[in-house]
Protein backbone atom coordinates (compact mmCIF):
# COMPACT_ATOMS: atom_id res chain seq x y z
CA UNK A 1 0.00 0.00 0.00
CA UNK A 2 1.34 3.32 -0.66
CA UNK A 3 3.08 5.08 -3.76
CA UNK A 4 3.32 2.36 -7.07
CA UNK A 5 5.37 3.97 -9.48
CA UNK A 6 6.34 7.77 -10.50
CA UNK A 7 6.96 9.07 -13.86
CA UNK A 8 8.88 12.11 -14.80
CA UNK A 9 8.77 13.56 -18.03
CA UNK A 10 10.67 16.69 -19.50
CA UNK A 11 10.95 18.20 -15.54
CA UNK A 12 14.16 20.14 -14.61
CA UNK A 13 17.02 18.09 -15.83
CA UNK A 14 14.86 14.84 -15.95
CA UNK A 15 14.43 13.97 -19.72
CA UNK A 16 12.60 10.89 -18.91
CA UNK A 17 12.15 8.83 -15.67
CA UNK A 18 10.31 6.10 -14.54
CA UNK A 19 10.40 4.46 -11.24
CA UNK A 20 8.47 1.36 -9.26
CA UNK A 21 8.66 1.53 -5.70
CA UNK A 22 7.70 -1.09 -3.22
CA UNK A 23 6.85 -1.81 0.43
CA UNK A 24 9.34 -0.68 3.13
CA UNK A 25 13.07 1.68 3.33
CA UNK A 26 13.72 2.58 -0.07
CA UNK A 27 16.97 5.20 0.07
CA UNK A 28 17.80 7.53 -2.38
CA UNK A 29 21.71 8.36 -2.73
CA UNK A 30 23.90 10.39 -4.93
CA UNK A 31 26.74 12.96 -5.52
CA UNK A 32 25.63 16.88 -4.20
CA UNK A 33 24.05 18.10 -7.21
CA UNK A 34 23.15 15.36 -8.37
CA UNK A 35 19.45 16.13 -8.22
CA UNK A 36 17.94 13.48 -5.52
CA UNK A 37 15.51 16.04 -4.40
CA UNK A 38 13.90 16.32 -7.72
CA UNK A 39 12.04 12.93 -7.07
CA UNK A 40 10.38 15.24 -3.65
CA UNK A 41 9.76 18.62 -6.11
CA UNK A 42 7.96 16.26 -8.96
CA UNK A 43 5.98 14.27 -5.87
CA UNK A 44 5.23 17.57 -4.79
CA UNK A 45 3.86 18.86 -8.35
CA UNK A 46 1.72 15.52 -9.01
CA UNK A 47 0.30 16.36 -5.24
CA UNK A 48 -1.18 20.20 -5.78
CA UNK A 49 1.73 22.12 -5.30
CA UNK A 50 1.82 25.79 -7.46
CA UNK A 51 3.46 25.19 -10.79
CA UNK A 52 5.85 27.21 -12.45
CA UNK A 53 6.84 27.22 -15.98
CA UNK A 54 10.68 27.07 -14.97
CA UNK A 55 10.32 23.66 -14.06
CA UNK A 56 9.31 22.59 -17.65
CA UNK A 57 12.98 21.30 -19.57
CA UNK A 58 15.11 23.69 -21.77
CA UNK A 59 13.55 23.13 -24.87
CA UNK A 60 10.13 21.12 -24.05
CA UNK A 61 6.80 22.01 -24.51
CA UNK A 62 5.40 20.51 -21.24
CA UNK A 63 5.90 18.64 -18.28
CA UNK A 64 4.22 15.34 -16.96
CA UNK A 65 4.62 14.03 -13.85
CA UNK A 66 2.31 10.57 -12.92
CA UNK A 67 1.99 9.08 -9.77
CA UNK A 68 0.11 5.59 -9.26
CA UNK A 69 -0.66 5.07 -5.49
CA UNK A 70 -2.62 1.69 -3.79
CA UNK A 71 -5.53 3.18 -2.04
CA UNK A 72 -7.09 -0.23 -1.57
CA UNK A 73 -6.84 0.26 2.32
CA UNK A 74 -7.72 3.95 2.44
CA UNK A 75 -11.48 4.42 2.70
CA UNK A 76 -10.91 8.05 3.60
CA UNK A 77 -8.83 8.54 0.20
CA UNK A 78 -11.67 6.06 -1.68
CA UNK A 79 -14.94 8.48 -0.11
CA UNK A 80 -13.27 11.38 -1.64
CA UNK A 81 -13.32 10.14 -5.12
CA UNK A 82 -16.75 8.97 -4.78
CA UNK A 83 -17.51 12.58 -3.90
CA UNK A 84 -15.92 13.75 -6.91
CA UNK A 85 -17.53 10.85 -8.95
CA UNK A 86 -13.93 9.55 -9.83
CA UNK A 87 -13.69 5.70 -10.79
CA UNK A 88 -11.42 3.55 -9.45
CA UNK A 89 -10.85 -0.06 -10.45
CA UNK A 90 -8.61 -2.94 -8.05
CA UNK A 91 -7.83 0.08 -5.73
CA UNK A 92 -5.27 1.89 -7.77
CA UNK A 93 -5.25 5.65 -8.16
CA UNK A 94 -3.53 7.35 -10.81
CA UNK A 95 -2.87 11.02 -10.55
CA UNK A 96 -1.15 13.13 -13.46
CA UNK A 97 -0.33 16.50 -13.59
CA UNK A 98 0.83 18.45 -16.90
CA UNK A 99 2.78 21.90 -16.69
CA UNK A 100 3.09 24.29 -19.79
CA UNK A 101 5.98 25.94 -20.56
CA UNK A 102 3.56 29.21 -20.61
CA UNK A 103 2.85 28.41 -16.87
CA UNK A 104 0.10 26.36 -17.35
CA UNK A 105 -1.02 23.84 -15.47
CA UNK A 106 -3.75 20.52 -15.88
CA UNK A 107 -4.25 18.03 -12.99
CA UNK A 108 -5.99 14.81 -13.47
CA UNK A 109 -6.89 11.69 -10.94
CA UNK A 110 -7.81 8.56 -12.75
CA UNK A 111 -8.26 10.79 -16.10
CA UNK A 112 -10.31 12.75 -14.96
CA UNK A 113 -9.28 16.45 -15.39
CA UNK A 114 -9.40 18.18 -11.52
CA UNK A 115 -8.63 21.82 -9.41
CA UNK A 116 -5.48 21.15 -7.85
CA UNK A 117 -6.80 21.65 -4.85
CA UNK A 118 -8.44 18.03 -5.16
CA UNK A 119 -5.06 16.83 -5.63
CA UNK A 120 -4.02 18.51 -2.05
CA UNK A 121 -6.98 17.03 -0.47
CA UNK A 122 -6.30 13.43 -1.73
CA UNK A 123 -2.69 13.75 -1.17
CA UNK A 124 -3.68 14.16 2.40
CA UNK A 125 -4.35 10.79 2.85
CA UNK A 126 -1.42 9.42 0.82
CA UNK A 127 1.70 11.14 1.57
CA UNK A 128 3.81 13.08 3.92
CA UNK A 129 6.75 14.59 2.86
CA UNK A 130 9.03 15.35 5.78
CA UNK A 131 11.56 18.38 5.55
CA UNK A 132 11.76 21.90 4.01
CA UNK A 133 8.72 21.48 1.95
CA UNK A 134 5.28 21.05 1.82
CA UNK A 135 2.65 18.40 2.64
CA UNK A 136 3.68 17.82 6.45
CA UNK A 137 0.56 16.85 7.98
CA UNK A 138 1.99 16.82 11.40
CA UNK A 139 1.97 20.20 10.69
CA UNK A 140 -1.52 21.08 11.02
CA UNK A 141 -3.13 21.01 14.83
CA UNK A 142 -6.25 18.51 13.59
CA UNK A 143 -3.87 16.14 12.25
CA UNK A 144 -1.79 16.54 15.74
CA UNK A 145 -5.43 15.71 17.16
CA UNK A 146 -6.03 12.75 15.40
CA UNK A 147 -2.53 11.45 16.38
CA UNK A 148 -3.29 11.56 19.90
CA UNK A 149 -6.29 10.27 19.43
CA UNK A 150 -5.05 7.42 17.65
CA UNK A 151 -2.18 6.76 19.97
CA UNK A 152 -4.81 6.73 22.78
CA UNK A 153 -6.83 4.24 20.86
CA UNK A 154 -9.89 5.89 22.67
CA UNK A 155 -12.83 5.74 19.76
CA UNK A 156 -15.15 5.24 21.68
CA UNK A 157 -15.13 8.78 23.30
CA UNK A 158 -14.75 10.18 20.21
CA UNK A 159 -17.28 8.96 18.75
CA UNK A 160 -19.64 9.31 21.54
CA UNK A 161 -18.37 13.31 21.42
CA UNK A 162 -19.05 13.55 17.54
CA UNK A 163 -22.37 11.84 17.86
CA UNK A 164 -23.85 14.07 21.05
CA UNK A 165 -22.04 17.46 19.03
CA UNK A 166 -24.48 16.62 15.66
CA UNK A 167 -27.51 15.29 17.81
CA UNK A 168 -27.31 19.18 19.62
CA UNK A 169 -26.67 20.88 16.58
CA UNK A 170 -29.53 19.34 14.47
CA UNK A 171 -32.18 20.31 17.08
CA UNK A 172 -30.32 23.55 17.76
CA UNK A 173 -31.29 24.09 13.81
CA UNK A 174 -34.59 23.21 14.33
CA UNK A 175 -35.55 24.69 17.25
CA UNK A 176 -34.00 27.87 15.42
CA UNK A 177 -36.74 27.54 12.64
CA UNK A 178 -39.87 26.93 15.53
CA UNK A 179 -38.15 30.29 17.32
CA UNK A 180 -39.47 32.57 14.50
CA UNK A 181 -41.86 35.87 14.84
CA UNK A 182 -45.16 34.92 16.46
CA UNK A 183 -47.77 36.85 14.35
CA UNK A 184 -45.54 35.43 11.01
CA UNK A 185 -46.42 31.63 12.33
CA UNK A 186 -50.45 32.92 12.74
CA UNK A 187 -50.21 34.50 9.53
CA UNK A 188 -48.82 30.75 8.04
CA UNK A 189 -51.57 28.93 9.68
CA UNK A 190 -54.37 30.92 8.22
CA UNK A 191 -52.52 30.90 4.60
CA UNK A 192 -52.41 27.22 4.95
CA UNK A 193 -56.09 26.79 5.91
CA UNK A 194 -57.02 28.61 3.19
CA UNK A 195 -55.09 26.60 1.06
CA UNK A 196 -56.24 23.21 2.28
CA UNK A 197 -59.90 24.28 2.45
CA UNK A 198 -59.93 25.16 -1.59
CA UNK A 199 -58.22 22.12 -2.02
CA UNK A 200 -60.60 20.18 0.00
CA UNK A 201 -63.44 22.09 -2.13
CA UNK A 202 -62.00 20.90 -5.62
CA UNK A 203 -60.68 17.92 -4.71
CA UNK A 204 -63.57 15.02 -4.01
CA UNK A 205 -60.83 11.60 -4.53
CA UNK A 206 -57.61 11.46 -6.65
CA UNK A 207 -59.95 8.41 -8.04
CA UNK A 208 -62.62 11.21 -9.21
CA UNK A 209 -60.03 12.78 -10.95
CA UNK A 210 -58.51 10.48 -12.81
CA UNK A 211 -62.40 9.56 -14.27
CA UNK A 212 -63.27 13.44 -15.01
CA UNK A 213 -60.41 13.78 -16.43
CA UNK A 214 -60.80 10.16 -18.67
CA UNK A 215 -64.53 11.66 -19.21
CA UNK A 216 -63.14 14.90 -20.46
CA UNK A 217 -61.29 13.50 -22.91
CA UNK A 218 -64.00 10.95 -24.08
CA UNK A 219 -66.47 14.12 -24.67
CA UNK A 220 -64.06 16.23 -26.35
CA UNK A 221 -63.45 13.35 -28.81
CA UNK A 222 -66.95 12.23 -29.46
CA UNK A 223 -67.10 13.65 -32.81
CA UNK A 224 -64.12 11.84 -34.19
CA UNK A 225 -64.64 8.36 -32.32
CA UNK A 226 -68.09 8.73 -33.98
CA UNK A 227 -66.84 9.11 -37.14
CA UNK A 228 -64.37 6.02 -36.86
CA UNK A 229 -67.18 4.08 -35.80
CA UNK A 230 -69.60 4.88 -38.72
CA UNK A 231 -66.66 4.12 -41.02
CA UNK A 232 -65.76 0.96 -39.57
CA UNK A 233 -70.03 0.08 -39.62
CA UNK A 234 -69.99 0.91 -43.41
CA UNK A 235 -67.48 -1.69 -43.87
CA UNK A 236 -69.01 -4.11 -42.23
CA UNK A 237 -72.53 -3.38 -44.12
CA UNK A 238 -71.06 -2.96 -47.75
CA UNK A 239 -68.40 -6.09 -47.76
CA UNK A 240 -69.17 -7.79 -43.99
CA UNK A 241 -71.93 -10.58 -45.86
CA UNK A 242 -69.51 -11.12 -48.87
CA UNK A 243 -66.55 -11.69 -46.57
CA UNK A 244 -68.59 -13.96 -44.47
CA UNK A 245 -69.83 -15.97 -47.42
CA UNK A 246 -66.22 -16.23 -49.38
CA UNK A 247 -65.23 -17.54 -45.71
CA UNK A 248 -67.64 -20.34 -45.34
CA UNK A 249 -67.04 -21.28 -49.21
CA UNK A 250 -63.13 -21.58 -47.93
CA UNK A 251 -63.89 -23.36 -44.61
CA UNK A 252 -66.15 -25.64 -46.37
CA UNK A 253 -63.65 -26.65 -49.10
CA UNK A 254 -60.57 -27.04 -46.59
CA UNK A 255 -62.67 -29.60 -44.59
CA UNK A 256 -63.57 -31.66 -47.31
CA UNK A 257 -59.93 -32.52 -47.53
CA UNK A 258 -58.80 -32.38 -44.29
CA UNK A 259 -58.95 -35.84 -43.89
CA UNK A 260 -55.99 -36.26 -46.45
CA UNK A 261 -53.86 -33.94 -45.17
CA UNK A 262 -53.91 -33.20 -41.20
CA UNK A 263 -52.16 -29.83 -41.74
CA UNK A 264 -55.05 -28.31 -43.02
CA UNK A 265 -57.17 -28.82 -39.57
CA UNK A 266 -55.17 -25.97 -37.92
CA UNK A 267 -55.91 -23.53 -40.83
CA UNK A 268 -59.67 -24.25 -40.85
CA UNK A 269 -59.28 -23.67 -36.86
CA UNK A 270 -57.99 -20.16 -37.02
CA UNK A 271 -60.44 -19.55 -40.36
CA UNK A 272 -63.47 -21.05 -37.68
CA UNK A 273 -61.84 -17.83 -35.12
CA UNK A 274 -61.73 -15.46 -37.47
CA UNK A 275 -65.00 -15.41 -38.57
CA UNK A 276 -66.27 -15.66 -34.56
CA UNK A 277 -63.87 -12.37 -33.86
CA UNK A 278 -65.18 -10.63 -37.19
CA UNK A 279 -68.88 -11.26 -36.04
CA UNK A 280 -68.22 -10.19 -32.29
CA UNK A 281 -66.15 -6.98 -33.38
CA UNK A 282 -69.52 -5.85 -35.64
CA UNK A 283 -71.40 -6.58 -32.66
CA UNK A 284 -69.45 -4.62 -30.18
CA UNK A 285 -68.95 -1.87 -33.02
CA UNK A 286 -72.81 -1.12 -33.12
CA UNK A 287 -73.10 -1.45 -29.90
CA UNK A 288 -70.56 1.52 -29.34
CA UNK A 289 -72.05 3.49 -32.23
CA UNK A 290 -75.21 3.42 -30.22
CA UNK A 291 -74.08 4.10 -27.03
CA UNK A 292 -72.70 7.42 -28.03
CA UNK A 293 -74.79 10.32 -26.53
CA UNK A 294 -73.02 13.62 -26.36
CA UNK A 295 -74.58 15.90 -23.49
CA UNK A 296 -73.36 19.40 -23.59
CA UNK A 297 -74.59 20.21 -19.97
CA UNK A 298 -72.04 17.24 -18.67
CA UNK A 299 -69.18 18.53 -20.82
CA UNK A 300 -69.46 21.61 -19.60
CA UNK A 301 -69.40 20.92 -15.60
CA UNK A 302 -66.52 18.53 -16.56
CA UNK A 303 -64.59 21.45 -18.31
CA UNK A 304 -65.33 24.08 -15.48
CA UNK A 305 -64.11 21.73 -12.78
CA UNK A 306 -60.77 20.64 -14.85
CA UNK A 307 -60.34 24.48 -15.12
CA UNK A 308 -60.69 24.92 -11.56
CA UNK A 309 -58.15 22.09 -11.19
CA UNK A 310 -55.65 23.52 -13.83
CA UNK A 311 -55.85 26.87 -11.82
CA UNK A 312 -54.87 25.40 -8.52
CA UNK A 313 -52.24 23.17 -9.70
CA UNK A 314 -50.36 26.39 -10.96
CA UNK A 315 -50.91 28.04 -8.25
CA UNK A 316 -49.12 25.05 -6.38
CA UNK A 317 -46.43 24.98 -9.24
CA UNK A 318 -47.60 21.07 -9.95
CA UNK A 319 -49.73 19.00 -12.37
CA UNK A 320 -53.54 18.38 -11.50
CA UNK A 321 -52.55 14.81 -10.77
CA UNK A 322 -50.38 15.73 -7.91
CA UNK A 323 -52.58 17.63 -5.81
CA UNK A 324 -53.94 15.24 -3.68
CA UNK A 325 -50.17 15.28 -2.33
CA UNK A 326 -50.25 18.61 -2.45
CA UNK A 327 -52.84 18.91 -0.07
CA UNK A 328 -51.39 15.79 2.47
CA UNK A 329 -48.34 17.97 3.05
CA UNK A 330 -50.21 21.16 3.51
CA UNK A 331 -52.30 19.72 6.23
CA UNK A 332 -49.23 17.75 7.59
CA UNK A 333 -47.69 21.53 7.73
CA UNK A 334 -50.48 22.74 9.27
CA UNK A 335 -50.45 20.18 11.88
CA UNK A 336 -46.70 20.89 12.97
CA UNK A 337 -47.87 24.54 13.05
CA UNK A 338 -50.25 24.13 15.54
CA UNK A 339 -48.46 21.44 17.23
CA UNK A 340 -46.11 23.83 17.77
CA UNK A 341 -45.53 24.56 21.43
CA UNK A 342 -45.72 20.92 22.07
CA UNK A 343 -42.65 20.02 19.79
CA UNK A 344 -41.00 22.86 20.97
CA UNK A 345 -40.23 22.04 24.27
CA UNK A 346 -39.79 18.25 22.92
CA UNK A 347 -36.96 19.47 20.80
CA UNK A 348 -35.68 21.74 23.55
CA UNK A 349 -35.74 18.70 25.57
CA UNK A 350 -33.66 16.38 23.19
CA UNK A 351 -31.64 19.89 22.32
CA UNK A 352 -30.63 19.91 26.31
CA UNK A 353 -30.32 16.05 26.42
CA UNK A 354 -27.74 16.42 23.43
CA UNK A 355 -26.04 19.18 25.44
CA UNK A 356 -25.36 17.52 28.33
CA UNK A 357 -24.01 14.30 26.48
CA UNK A 358 -21.68 16.19 25.10
CA UNK A 359 -20.25 17.97 28.30
CA UNK A 360 -19.80 14.52 29.85
CA UNK A 361 -18.50 12.96 26.90
CA UNK A 362 -16.34 15.31 25.91
CA UNK A 363 -15.17 15.64 29.64
CA UNK A 364 -14.26 11.96 29.86
CA UNK A 365 -12.21 12.68 26.16
CA UNK A 366 -10.67 15.75 27.66
CA UNK A 367 -9.67 13.67 30.87
CA UNK A 368 -8.23 10.70 28.49
CA UNK A 369 -6.44 12.97 26.13
CA UNK A 370 -4.68 14.63 29.02
CA UNK A 371 -3.61 11.35 30.13
CA UNK A 372 -2.20 9.94 26.87
CA UNK A 373 -0.45 13.60 25.97
CA UNK A 374 1.82 13.15 28.75
CA UNK A 375 3.05 9.51 27.82
CA UNK A 376 3.30 10.47 24.15
CA UNK A 377 5.14 13.67 25.10
CA UNK A 378 7.19 11.47 27.29
CA UNK A 379 7.75 8.35 24.45
CA UNK A 380 9.21 10.48 21.87
CA UNK A 381 10.89 12.71 24.07
CA UNK A 382 12.92 10.01 24.88
CA UNK A 383 13.24 9.45 20.68
CA UNK A 384 14.26 12.91 20.44
CA UNK A 385 17.23 12.07 22.79
CA UNK A 386 18.58 9.01 20.60
CA UNK A 387 18.13 11.31 17.23
CA UNK A 388 20.85 13.46 17.92
CA UNK A 389 18.46 16.32 20.14
CA UNK A 390 19.74 15.31 23.52
CA UNK A 391 18.61 17.60 25.97
CA UNK A 392 15.33 18.10 23.39
CA UNK A 393 11.53 17.64 24.85
CA UNK A 394 8.34 17.37 23.30
CA UNK A 395 5.10 18.20 24.75
CA UNK A 396 1.86 17.40 23.66
CA UNK A 397 -0.42 20.68 24.94
CA UNK A 398 -3.84 19.81 25.55
CA UNK A 399 -5.61 23.08 26.25
CA UNK A 400 -9.51 23.99 26.49
CA UNK A 401 -11.19 25.82 23.52
CA UNK A 402 -12.82 27.95 25.75
CA UNK A 403 -15.96 27.37 23.00
CA UNK A 404 -19.82 27.85 24.16
CA UNK A 405 -21.14 25.51 21.30
CA UNK A 406 -20.37 21.60 20.95
CA UNK A 407 -17.75 20.64 18.35
CA UNK A 408 -17.64 17.35 16.89
CA UNK A 409 -13.75 17.17 17.74
CA UNK A 410 -14.49 17.53 21.51
CA UNK A 411 -13.46 20.85 23.79
CA UNK A 412 -10.12 20.54 23.36
CA UNK A 413 -7.08 22.03 21.47
CA UNK A 414 -4.15 20.26 20.91
CA UNK A 415 -0.73 21.40 19.67
CA UNK A 416 2.71 19.54 19.66
CA UNK A 417 5.43 21.57 21.50
CA UNK A 418 8.89 21.18 20.97
CA UNK A 419 12.66 22.29 22.32
CA UNK A 420 14.99 20.62 19.89
CA UNK A 421 17.66 21.77 22.33
CA UNK A 422 18.73 22.48 25.63
CA UNK A 423 17.57 25.71 27.10
CA UNK A 424 15.34 26.46 24.68
CA UNK A 425 11.96 27.20 25.36
CA UNK A 426 8.91 24.81 23.96
CA UNK A 427 7.98 26.59 20.67
CA UNK A 428 5.07 25.06 18.68
CA UNK A 429 6.10 22.05 15.89
CA UNK A 430 5.26 24.12 13.01
CA UNK A 431 7.58 27.26 14.51
CA UNK A 432 10.72 24.93 14.46
CA UNK A 433 13.37 26.19 12.01
CA UNK A 434 15.99 23.90 10.83
CA UNK A 435 14.48 21.21 8.43
CA UNK A 436 17.11 18.23 9.52
CA UNK A 437 15.25 19.06 13.27
CA UNK A 438 12.32 18.97 11.80
CA UNK A 439 12.68 15.88 9.85
CA UNK A 440 14.35 14.38 12.99
CA UNK A 441 10.94 15.50 15.07
CA UNK A 442 9.13 13.89 12.42
CA UNK A 443 10.68 10.61 12.31
CA UNK A 444 10.49 10.27 16.56
CA UNK A 445 6.44 10.78 16.13
CA UNK A 446 6.06 8.63 13.35
CA UNK A 447 8.22 5.76 14.98
CA UNK A 448 5.93 6.32 18.42
CA UNK A 449 2.70 6.63 16.44
CA UNK A 450 3.59 3.71 13.64
CA UNK A 451 0.69 1.47 14.58
CA UNK A 452 -2.15 4.06 13.99
CA UNK A 453 -3.90 4.88 10.69
CA UNK A 454 -1.40 7.69 9.36
CA UNK A 455 -0.51 7.93 5.69
CA UNK A 456 0.93 4.86 4.04
CA UNK A 457 3.98 6.80 2.68
CA UNK A 458 6.51 8.94 4.55
CA UNK A 459 9.39 10.87 2.79
CA UNK A 460 12.00 12.21 4.75
CA UNK A 461 14.03 14.85 3.08
CA UNK A 462 17.43 16.69 5.02
CA UNK A 463 16.36 13.85 8.08
CA UNK A 464 20.51 13.73 8.86
CA UNK A 465 21.44 17.27 8.32
CA UNK A 466 23.74 17.84 11.29
CA UNK A 467 24.30 14.41 12.24
CA UNK A 468 26.91 11.02 12.04
CA UNK A 469 28.46 8.54 13.14
CA UNK A 470 26.14 6.87 16.08
CA UNK A 471 23.06 9.02 15.85
CA UNK A 472 23.06 8.34 11.98
CA UNK A 473 23.44 4.84 12.65
CA UNK A 474 20.19 4.92 15.12
CA UNK A 475 18.36 7.50 12.43
CA UNK A 476 18.99 4.43 9.74
CA UNK A 477 17.59 1.96 12.14
CA UNK A 478 14.73 3.86 13.31
CA UNK A 479 13.48 4.81 9.74
CA UNK A 480 13.97 1.12 8.75
CA UNK A 481 11.65 0.20 11.67
CA UNK A 482 9.10 2.82 10.98
CA UNK A 483 9.40 0.74 7.17
CA UNK A 484 8.28 -2.55 8.59
CA UNK A 485 4.43 -0.81 9.16
CA UNK A 486 5.10 1.66 6.34
CA UNK A 487 6.27 2.63 3.31
CA UNK A 488 9.43 5.00 3.78
CA UNK A 489 11.38 7.04 1.00
CA UNK A 490 14.71 8.65 2.41
CA UNK A 491 17.20 11.34 0.57
CA UNK A 492 20.44 10.73 2.61
CA UNK A 493 23.74 11.71 1.91
CA UNK A 494 25.28 9.33 5.07
CA UNK A 495 26.45 5.87 4.56
CA UNK A 496 24.90 4.91 7.48
CA UNK A 497 21.35 5.50 7.00
CA UNK A 498 21.87 3.98 3.05
CA UNK A 499 23.24 0.91 4.41
CA UNK A 500 19.99 0.17 6.06
CA UNK A 501 17.30 0.68 3.57
CA UNK A 502 15.42 -2.11 2.21
CA UNK A 503 16.16 -0.69 -1.18
CA UNK A 504 18.68 1.44 -2.89
CA UNK A 505 17.90 3.55 -5.57
CA UNK A 506 21.14 5.88 -7.28
CA UNK A 507 20.82 9.29 -8.52
CA UNK A 508 23.05 10.36 -11.23
CA UNK A 509 23.80 13.28 -13.27
CA UNK A 510 25.48 13.00 -17.28
CA UNK A 511 26.52 16.14 -19.04
CA UNK A 512 27.58 17.01 -22.77
CA UNK A 513 28.18 20.61 -23.84
CA UNK A 514 24.62 21.30 -24.22
CA UNK A 515 22.56 19.50 -22.09
CA UNK A 516 22.29 17.76 -18.59
CA UNK A 517 19.89 14.67 -17.50
CA UNK A 518 19.27 12.66 -14.51
CA UNK A 519 19.14 9.36 -14.17
CA UNK A 520 17.86 7.25 -11.10
CA UNK A 521 18.95 3.13 -11.05
CA UNK A 522 17.72 1.00 -8.77
CA UNK A 523 20.86 -0.97 -7.32
CA UNK A 524 22.06 -4.55 -6.44
CA UNK A 525 23.98 -6.00 -4.13
CA UNK A 526 27.55 -5.38 -5.35
CA UNK A 527 26.49 -1.82 -6.24
CA UNK A 528 25.56 -0.77 -3.04
CA UNK A 529 28.28 -1.44 -1.75
CA UNK A 530 30.14 0.56 -4.44
CA UNK A 531 28.07 3.07 -3.60
CA UNK A 532 28.40 2.91 -0.06
CA UNK A 533 32.24 2.84 0.35
CA UNK A 534 31.77 5.87 -2.22
CA UNK A 535 29.92 7.58 0.54
CA UNK A 536 32.09 6.75 3.55
CA UNK A 537 34.36 8.94 1.70
CA UNK A 538 38.19 9.13 0.40
CA UNK A 539 39.27 10.05 -2.79
CA UNK A 540 39.75 6.59 -3.41
CA UNK A 541 37.83 3.51 -2.79
CA UNK A 542 40.19 0.97 -0.74
CA UNK A 543 39.36 -2.65 0.25
CA UNK A 544 39.46 -1.57 3.90
CA UNK A 545 36.09 1.14 2.72
CA UNK A 546 34.68 -2.02 0.68
CA UNK A 547 35.06 -4.62 3.22
CA UNK A 548 33.29 -1.47 5.84
CA UNK A 549 30.71 -1.06 2.92
CA UNK A 550 30.26 -4.81 3.00
CA UNK A 551 29.77 -4.79 7.05
CA UNK A 552 27.28 -2.07 6.99
CA UNK A 553 25.00 -3.94 4.68
CA UNK A 554 25.13 -6.96 6.49
CA UNK A 555 21.72 -5.95 7.94
CA UNK A 556 19.25 -8.58 10.33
Amino acid sequence: MGLRHLSVKNFAIVDALELDFSDGMTVFTGETGAGKSIMIDALGLVLGDRAQATVVRKGAEKATISAVFDISRLPEAQALLDEQDIEYEDGECLLRRQINNDGRSRAFINGVAVPSQTLRALSDYLIDIHGQHAHQSLLRRDVQRMMLDEFAGHDDLTAAVQSAADQWKRTSTDLAALSSDPEQREAQKDLLRYQIEELETAIVSPEDMVQALEQHKRLANITRIAEACQKAAGLFDEQGAHTSAQLQQTLNALQNVVEYEPKIASITNILTEAGILLDEAETQLRHVAESLDFDQQEFDIIERRLGELHDLARKHHTQIEDLPDILNTLRIQLEQLENNDHHYQSLLAANQSAMQAYQQSAQALSASRHQYASQLSHRITQEMQLLGMAGGRFDVLVTDKQEVTPSASGADRIEFMVSANPGQDLLALNKVASGGELSRISLAIQVITSQGKGVPTLVFDEVDVGIGGGIAEIVGHKMRELGSVRQVLCVTHLAQVASLGHHHLLVSKESTVDKTWTHISSLNQDQRINEIARMLGGIKITDQTLAHAREMLAVD
